[in-house]
Order: C-alpha cells, then sequence, then structure tokens
C-alpha cells in the first residue's frame, strides 16, 4: 500500500509528500498481551517491550531520518529476505516452525482497568 502511494504521488508530479511503513514483531503490552511465538521464534525473534519502542522509530526513524520502511526489532528485516527467497511453500512451512501459527493461542489482549 505504501508503496502504491508513494508511486501515485511521483506520477502525479507531487513532490515533498513522504511516506513511511512501521514493521513491527510481537508487542509484549498493550494490544497483543499475551501472544507468543514458538521457541525457536522467540529466540530469532524478540518480542517489542512496549509501544515506546514503536513510537521511538517512528520519531526517530522515520520523522528525523526520513526512512521509508522500519522493523522493530530489526531482525524483522530477514522475514522479507527470506519471503523473497523461498517458494512459498517453504516460507509456509518455515512461519510454522516458527510458531506464527498458533502465536495467539495465549493472547488475551489488553487488561481492562
Amino acid at each position: 500500500m505504501t508503496e502504491s502511494l508513494r508511486m501515485e504521488a511521483v506520477n502525479n508530479g507531487k513532490v515533498g509528500v513522504k511516506y513511511s511503513t512501521i514493521h513491527t514483531g510481537y508487542v509484549a503490552s498493550g494490544m497483543f498481551e499475551g501472544a507468543k511465538l514458538g521457541i525457536p521464534g522467540r529466540w530469532i525473534v524478540p518480542l517489542v517491550k512496549n509501544h515506546d519502542v514503536i513510537a521511538k522509530a517512528i520519531v526517530e526513524d522515520a520523522l528525523k531520518k526520513g526512512k521509508c520502511s522500519h522493523k522493530r526489532p530489526r531482525i524483522v528485516n530477514l522475514n522479507l529476505r527470506f519471503r523473497a527467497l523461498m517458494p512459498n511453500r517453504w516460507f509456509q512451512r518455515f512461519l510454522a516452525l516458527m510458531g506464527v501459527a498458533s502465536s495467539m493461542k495465549t493472547w488475551y489482549g489488553r487488561k481492562k482497568k
């Protein structure tokens, strides 16, 4: 979606319009509280501590540095590379091995106050 918006702005001669995307792993607190990857997934892609980590990525990388795509934790970059290099069947098996398919079984979401 972001790439499409960026290209549409360029094709329409719009300059100075910037777009950024934020790609995150699971955030340990808040809306995704309780979600867990399988053991291999937890070793490779640790939980993002809290939403402040994501907010800092937006402010520091997107707004101050003008970067287009931000990943937190940074290891999420590997996901894009695996996706590009692996046939779909292999990538789906890789995700299953990492525990993505069952990651929401322990999810309970944001606690009510």
